[in-house]
């Protein structure tokens, strides 16, 4: 049976603490180390930030916030990675499906990958749901491969292995590297979504990802955006996969600034400034004369 296990860094603590919500522990990963795979992780809000150094395997939780994140509000719960390089976040799992929702994620500074997904067998589902993803920064590991996700061991093959990733009402703002935003190779069949989320890109400190995936051609599914606002303030073209650049795009009802894309199947989306209400201090709602109001399709 399922266990729902509770942490507060204002309340909790790591070694006296239960778990439970008027005994909550301080860290996330305290949760994960107890808890195995099916659980939920209630995360509080605080005004300090949760950390992660390599702090075990978060695969096959649903790990959210309490309150839905507000940077206008300052009210979420961030996992702050001190721009210190503390190595991927382990989503590792079979057979497994990994939520993050409403959690606020910064300063994330990793070689490779901010993600490891390391599946042997079966499936993996991992959805963030509500999540802010800020200046996250990823250089070349030693076989030339950066982005978003990574499997640890690329050079394993297992044909079984399926993975799905989607996004729901995310932000992504100033992701830092080059390369793939998903990089996911060898033998492993892989779906992205992107659903109802924001792109935010300032030329002067961030670069947009080279291409969505960057995998085995034969086993990539299309790249899918809908419903999004991608705001990239400096000339882009977009590949869909690194490695098979006859892969394809599903794009539709979306908005986007200086971004170009190869073998994208379009449908309702337009392109121009998003407006958003106040862009310096992260207010990504949009003002009520933007282009985007009302361009999105509930049904996607």
């Amino acid at each position: 049976m399922a266990t729902t296990w509770y942490v507060s860094l204002d309340t909790g603590n790591d070694t006296t603490g239960n778990g439970t919500v008027g005994n909550p522990y301080k860290q996330i990963t305290k949760a994960a180390s107890v808890g195995s795979q099916g659980d939920t992780i209630m995360v509080a809000s605080s005004a300090s930030t949760y950390t992660y150094s390599n702090g075990g395997n978060m695969g096959g939780y649903h790990i959210k916030g309490i309150d839905t994140p507000s940077l206008a509000s300052n009210t979420y719960a961030m996992i702050d990675g001190l721009n210190s390089t503390y190595g991927a976040i382990a989503l590792n799992g079979n057979d497994a499906t990994t939520t993050f929702e409403n959690i606020y994620m910064k300063n994330h500074v990793t070689t490779g990958k901010i993600f490891t997904i390391d599946t042997a067998t079966g499936y993996a589902i991992h959805k963030f749901v509500n999540c802010i993803f800020d200046k996250f920064t990823t250089t070349y590991d030693a076989n030339g491969r950066t982005g978003f996700f990574g499997k640890t061991n690329v050079s394993v093959t297992v044909p079984a292995t399926s993975i799905t990733i989607l996004f729901d009402g995310c932000t992504f703002i100033d992701f830092q590297g080059s390369g793939s935003f998903m990089s996911v190779y060898y033998a492993t069949t892989l779906s992205v979504t992107f659903r109802n989320c924001t792109f935010s890109y300032d030329s002067t400190i961030s670069t947009f990802p080279y291409s969505i995936v960057q995998g085995s051609p034969s086993y990539l599914k299309p790249a899918y955006f809908y419903n999004c606002v991608i705001d990239n303030r400096h000339a882009t073209t977009l590949y869909p996969y690194r490695d098979a650049p006859s892969g394809s795009f599903i794009m539709s009802n979306n908005i986007s600034r200086n971004l170009t894309t190869t073998n994208a199947t379009l449908t309702a989306n337009i392109t121009g400034d998003p407006l958003f209400v106040d862009l310096v201090n992260k207010n990504f709602r949009l003002k009520p004369n933007s282009p985007a109001r009302n361009i999105g399709d509930v049904s996607l």
